[in-house]
């Protein structure tokens, strides 16, 4: 369905900035209640969990692929704060940005890192590389 990708491409590309079903509905020209529909008919899933979904996706690929301080994080994806954004990490994954950021170090590295210096944090490879493949349409947007 030509809206279900429409909508799709909406949400790379503004799901940073916005994250009410509303706004990606008026972008269509649709209700959210259509919208809803479709993407329920289709994906089995609200749009509201999708665009959840992919700032999800974004926060991770924040925490694999940059050293970047939590809270410029937050400040990157437009949330109102560190601790709703916090909240909402810990809400769709069960753990905190931070644990999530070490436990891709334990997994990536095979250890545990201790860093000194949040600089010292270093791209995982293999996760930069899936990052740069699959966020490469960004470009596009």
């Amino acid at each position: 369905e030509k809206i279900l990708q429409e909508f799709f491409y909406l949400v790379a590309k503004y799901a940073s900035k916005h994250r009410n079903v509303a706004y990606y509905a008026g972008e269509l020209c649709i209700t959210p209640y259509y919208l809803s529909t479709i993407t329920i008919k289709y994906m089995k899933e609200s749009p509201k969990e999708i665009i959840d979904a992919y700032v999800i996706l974004e926060l991770k690929k924040l925490a694999e692929t940059t050293s970047l301080p939590v809270k410029m994080i937050a400040e990157q994806l437009n949330f109102e704060d560190t601790s709703y954004m916090g909240r909402f990490f810990r809400r769709h994954t069960g753990m905190s940005l931070t644990e999530y950021r070490k436990n891709h170090i334990i997994r990536c590295y095979g250890f545990n890192i201790e860093r000194k210096n949040k600089a010292d944090l270093s791209v995982c490879p293999i996760y930069y590389i899936l990052s740069v493949i699959c966020f490469s349409r960004d470009s596009n947007l």
